[in-house]
């Protein structure tokens, strides 16, 4: 009766590998439900395919729910590999998963950016001693990471004490997604005048560009010099984490002398001019009263 009883569990047990045998791989009988990943702040859902998307040295989690519709007649003994960029990273430890049963993996890794990086993760089975792909899944990470690239700022040189000048700057988003609410901010004027003290730029787009256009006005008692302003550009990822930038930029601040006398030049002039036509007078005058010889 034993024996018999024996045969019988043998039987179904090679019943139930020649039923995945013949599926051909990768088998179907147990299979991923769930690939959960980070996303942002948050986390997304890949067992379907698509593209999560990271920061820059941003701990990126993925957890694999996988499920056993028939492996194995009391269960199967699971496990999972994951690849990057077809390089192996990680294969976990054997778990018993009964039929109808489902379990997880875990792991995480820090990715480095700006890049996008291809995955695939494996279920197999280890069926007396036979190891067996019973399912494979594919995704993508994209790591972000963001940067000003491109600045510049027109050469600008005033004359102190009298009209403002312009000075348009111009940058570019050098990272690999959406710059979200810029603002480009005066944070040392150098003792200039400068209008206004931020400028908000709104959303850069990948290689995208934006101007911002300052007014700069220095008062008459800067000395003529080469000044140098200090602009923060402030910007946020897609976790909303507000990054700050600081560039400067030289102003050249001249003198001219005839116009910042000019008032003291038109009163000199005046006061010659009236002299002169008081002496003319004068010499005039006497000229008319002396006698004719």
């Amino acid at each position: 009766m034993f024996l018999v009883l024996m045969c019988f569990i043998m039987m179904l047990i090679s019943f139930s590998f020649l039923v995945c045998i013949t599926r051909g791989q990768p088998y179907y009988d147990a299979w991923f439900t769930h690939i959960y990943v980070t996303n942002g702040n948050d986390q997304i859902d890949l067992v379907s395919g698509g593209t999560a998307i990271v920061y820059d040295n941003q701990e990126a989690a993925k957890r694999l729910v996988f499920y056993n519709s028939g492996c194995g007649t009391f269960g199967a003994d699971l496990y999972t590999r994951v690849y990057r960029d077809g390089v192996l990273q990680t294969t976990s430890s054997e778990t018993h998963v009964s039929k109808g049963s489902s379990d997880t993996d875990e792991f995480s890794s820090i990715l480095s950016g700006p890049a996008i990086y291809s995955y695939k993760v494996e279920l197999w089975w280890e069926n007396w001693g036979q190891h067996l792909l019973v399912d494979e899944k594919e995704f993508k990470i994209k790591v972000v990471k963001l940067s000003v690239s491109n600045w510049s700022a027109s050469l600008l040189s005033i004359e102190r004490g009298f009209e403002s000048g312009d000075l348009p700057i111009t940058f570019a988003n050098g990272g690999n997604d959406y710059m979200y609410n810029v603002n480009v901010t005066v944070v040392d004027s150098a003792g200039l005048i400068v209008t206004p003290l931020t400028q908000s730029l709104g959303t850069i787009s990948e290689n995208g560009t934006k101007t911002a256009i300052f007014s700069v006005q220095a008062s008459r008692d800067k000395a003529p010099k080469n000044y140098t302003l200090a602009f923060d550009v402030a910007y946020s990822d897609l976790r909303t984490t507000i990054h700050t930038e600081t560039f400067q930029v030289n102003i050249a601040v001249a003198s001219n002398p005839i116009r910042e006398n000019l008032n003291y030049i038109i009163i000199a002039i005046l006061v010659v001019t009236l002299c002169s036509g008081a002496s003319l007078f004068y010499i005039r005058k006497r000229r008319r009263k002396s006698p004719i010889s």
